[in-house]
Protein backbone atom coordinates (compact mmCIF):
# COMPACT_ATOMS: atom_id res chain seq x y z
CA UNK A 1 0.00 0.00 0.00
CA UNK A 2 1.44 3.82 -0.93
CA UNK A 3 3.06 2.65 -3.85
CA UNK A 4 1.39 2.80 -7.34
CA UNK A 5 2.66 0.92 -9.88
CA UNK A 6 2.90 2.60 -13.34
CA UNK A 7 1.98 1.20 -17.02
CA UNK A 8 5.95 0.98 -17.00
CA UNK A 9 6.89 -0.73 -14.29
CA UNK A 10 4.35 -3.03 -15.51
CA UNK A 11 5.85 -3.91 -18.83
CA UNK A 12 9.26 -3.15 -18.04
CA UNK A 13 9.33 -4.69 -14.49
CA UNK A 14 11.16 -1.83 -13.30
CA UNK A 15 14.15 -1.84 -15.27
CA UNK A 16 15.33 1.09 -17.12
CA UNK A 17 17.20 -1.30 -19.52
CA UNK A 18 14.03 -2.70 -20.52
CA UNK A 19 12.29 0.70 -21.04
CA UNK A 20 14.90 1.87 -23.46
CA UNK A 21 14.11 -1.13 -25.90
CA UNK A 22 9.90 -0.31 -25.47
CA UNK A 23 8.98 1.00 -28.98
CA UNK A 24 5.26 2.44 -28.88
CA UNK A 25 2.87 0.97 -31.98
CA UNK A 26 2.43 4.65 -33.72
CA UNK A 27 6.73 5.10 -33.59
CA UNK A 28 7.14 1.74 -35.22
CA UNK A 29 8.17 1.84 -38.78
CA UNK A 30 5.45 0.80 -40.97
CA UNK A 31 7.63 -2.08 -42.01
CA UNK A 32 6.18 -3.90 -38.77
CA UNK A 33 2.66 -4.03 -40.11
CA UNK A 34 1.43 -7.82 -40.23
CA UNK A 35 0.58 -8.99 -43.67
CA UNK A 36 -3.41 -9.32 -42.77
CA UNK A 37 -3.09 -5.51 -41.75
CA UNK A 38 -1.35 -5.00 -44.78
CA UNK A 39 -3.71 -6.50 -47.03
CA UNK A 40 -6.62 -5.45 -45.49
CA UNK A 41 -5.57 -1.77 -46.10
CA UNK A 42 -4.73 -2.77 -49.72
CA UNK A 43 -7.92 -4.08 -50.00
CA UNK A 44 -9.66 -0.85 -48.60
CA UNK A 45 -7.44 1.99 -50.63
CA UNK A 46 -7.08 -0.08 -53.74
CA UNK A 47 -10.62 0.19 -54.52
CA UNK A 48 -12.19 3.16 -56.42
CA UNK A 49 -13.61 5.74 -53.97
CA UNK A 50 -16.38 7.57 -54.76
CA UNK A 51 -14.62 10.98 -53.44
CA UNK A 52 -11.54 9.66 -54.89
CA UNK A 53 -9.83 8.81 -51.47
CA UNK A 54 -8.00 5.88 -52.20
CA UNK A 55 -4.29 4.68 -52.67
CA UNK A 56 -3.97 7.61 -55.58
CA UNK A 57 -5.03 10.84 -53.08
CA UNK A 58 -2.91 9.08 -49.89
CA UNK A 59 0.72 9.17 -52.20
CA UNK A 60 -0.20 12.56 -52.57
CA UNK A 61 -0.75 13.02 -49.13
CA UNK A 62 2.36 11.43 -48.14
CA UNK A 63 4.42 13.79 -50.32
CA UNK A 64 5.11 11.25 -53.08
CA UNK A 65 2.78 12.86 -56.01
CA UNK A 66 6.15 11.96 -58.39
CA UNK A 67 6.14 8.45 -57.83
CA UNK A 68 2.37 7.82 -58.28
CA UNK A 69 3.02 7.06 -62.44
CA UNK A 70 5.58 4.58 -61.02
CA UNK A 71 2.95 2.99 -58.53
CA UNK A 72 -0.24 2.73 -61.10
CA UNK A 73 1.89 0.68 -63.58
CA UNK A 74 0.18 -2.47 -64.25
CA UNK A 75 -2.39 -1.71 -62.41
CA UNK A 76 -4.17 -5.28 -61.51
CA UNK A 77 -1.47 -7.04 -61.60
CA UNK A 78 -0.13 -6.03 -57.77
CA UNK A 79 -1.77 -3.74 -55.55
CA UNK A 80 -0.96 0.15 -55.65
CA UNK A 81 -1.40 0.61 -52.34
CA UNK A 82 1.54 -2.46 -51.44
CA UNK A 83 3.75 -0.80 -53.78
CA UNK A 84 3.01 2.83 -52.20
CA UNK A 85 3.79 1.35 -48.67
CA UNK A 86 7.00 -0.64 -50.10
CA UNK A 87 7.87 2.65 -51.51
CA UNK A 88 7.52 4.49 -48.61
CA UNK A 89 8.74 2.27 -46.65
CA UNK A 90 12.22 2.76 -47.95
CA UNK A 91 12.18 6.28 -45.62
CA UNK A 92 13.70 5.19 -42.22
CA UNK A 93 11.00 7.81 -40.35
CA UNK A 94 8.06 6.40 -42.51
CA UNK A 95 5.98 5.56 -39.18
CA UNK A 96 2.83 3.53 -38.06
CA UNK A 97 1.96 6.75 -36.61
CA UNK A 98 2.45 9.24 -39.37
CA UNK A 99 -0.13 6.59 -41.72
CA UNK A 100 -2.47 6.58 -39.48
CA UNK A 101 -2.03 10.71 -39.45
CA UNK A 102 -2.54 10.35 -43.76
CA UNK A 103 -5.16 8.46 -43.30
CA UNK A 104 -6.99 10.48 -40.81
CA UNK A 105 -6.24 13.80 -43.14
CA UNK A 106 -7.91 12.30 -46.31
CA UNK A 107 -10.61 11.36 -44.27
CA UNK A 108 -10.06 7.81 -44.50
CA UNK A 109 -11.05 6.65 -40.64
CA UNK A 110 -12.06 3.00 -41.91
CA UNK A 111 -8.61 2.42 -43.29
CA UNK A 112 -6.82 4.45 -40.20
CA UNK A 113 -9.43 2.72 -37.75
CA UNK A 114 -8.05 -0.97 -40.05
CA UNK A 115 -4.50 -0.18 -39.36
CA UNK A 116 -4.70 1.01 -35.87
CA UNK A 117 -6.72 -2.19 -34.37
CA UNK A 118 -4.21 -4.78 -36.47
CA UNK A 119 -0.72 -3.31 -35.00
CA UNK A 120 1.10 -3.52 -32.12
CA UNK A 121 0.69 -1.18 -29.61
CA UNK A 122 4.17 -1.45 -28.31
CA UNK A 123 7.45 -3.55 -28.68
CA UNK A 124 10.22 -4.58 -27.12
CA UNK A 125 12.84 -4.89 -29.59
CA UNK A 126 16.01 -6.61 -28.35
CA UNK A 127 19.59 -5.26 -29.28
CA UNK A 128 19.88 -7.25 -32.38
CA UNK A 129 16.92 -5.17 -33.96
CA UNK A 130 16.64 -1.73 -35.22
CA UNK A 131 14.69 1.04 -33.53
CA UNK A 132 12.17 0.61 -36.25
CA UNK A 133 11.40 -3.03 -35.63
CA UNK A 134 11.84 -4.29 -39.02
CA UNK A 135 10.76 -7.41 -39.94
CA UNK A 136 11.48 -9.89 -42.62
CA UNK A 137 8.10 -9.38 -44.64
CA UNK A 138 8.75 -13.56 -45.82
CA UNK A 139 7.45 -14.51 -42.71
CA UNK A 140 5.18 -11.71 -41.86
CA UNK A 141 7.44 -10.87 -38.44
CA UNK A 142 6.29 -14.41 -37.16
CA UNK A 143 10.03 -14.75 -35.47
CA UNK A 144 9.54 -11.37 -33.81
CA UNK A 145 6.15 -12.27 -32.03
CA UNK A 146 8.02 -13.45 -28.98
CA UNK A 147 8.03 -10.15 -27.90
CA UNK A 148 5.24 -8.76 -29.66
CA UNK A 149 2.78 -8.07 -26.63
CA UNK A 150 -0.66 -7.27 -28.53
CA UNK A 151 -1.24 -10.57 -29.88
CA UNK A 152 -4.70 -11.31 -29.64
Amino acid sequence: PGTQETLTDLLCFGSSEVQSMLVAGPDLHVSSMSTVTRQSLCQLLDAPHPMGKDWCMLAVQMGLIDKVPKLDVGAGSYSQTARLLDEWANDSISTIGKLVTALHSLGREDAADILLSGCSLYRITGPEHEMCGQEDRRTGGQEDRRTDKTDR
